[in-house]
């Protein structure tokens, strides 16, 4: 995924999901802002992996593919692993969107720190936990103040070294990413 939208998505979920991050403008110098950085550092990310592990067994794969063409993509993943290019139908499926997140009430995000929630969470089968969600679903989604473009601009001025170092390791061109 594009590194600047992932840091931006990454912040959006934070702030809908009730966590504790400065708004866009208290952003710079905070280790707030490392963290949604850390996470699109996708070089640092991979050289981590590559230091017990060779490259010919990764299969590197982009986010924007999967979203458009997911059966494509789950051929070459089929063609990667020497498995059957068997798939049952896909069907689009929006699991934790940001107008999902955002329609939740906070209070759903507290209780997932709890234990007990989370054993009861896990024990409901998919389809259950599905039907809870649609019923606590507001109308009104909650609001995320942007993150402008100055601050898109620091962040990609942050990651532009470190996703040149991925681009040279993986060899893929990545170029509609903004960097």
């Amino acid at each position: 995924r594009d590194p600047v939208e992932r840091a931006v998505s990454q912040y959006r979920h934070a702030v809908l999901s009730g966590q504790p991050i400065p708004a866009p403008e208290g952003l710079p110098g905070t280790a707030d802002l490392d963290h949604l950085i850390e996470t699109s550092a996708y070089g640092a990310q991979i050289a981590a992996y590559l230091a017990h592990f060779d490259l010919d067994r990764f299969l590197f794969l982009e986010f924007e593919s999967l979203v458009s063409d997911p059966s494509r993509v789950l051929s070459d993943v089929a063609q990667f692993l020497g498995i059957r290019d068997d798939w049952p139908k896909l069907r689009k499926v929006a699991a934790n969107s940001s107008d999902n997140i955002a329609r939740l009430p906070l209070w759903v995000f507290r209780l997932r720190s709890n234990p007990a929630f989370a054993r009861l969470t896990e024990a409901l089968p998919r389809g259950a936990r599905s039907r809870v969600k649609a019923l606590l679903r507001r109308k009104q989604a909650r609001t995320v103040a942007p993150i402008g473009p100055d601050l898109r601009d620091a962040i990609a001025a942050q990651l532009r070294d470190d996703i040149a170092r991925f681009r040279d390791v993986t060899g893929m061109p990545f170029s509609h990413w903004s960097i």
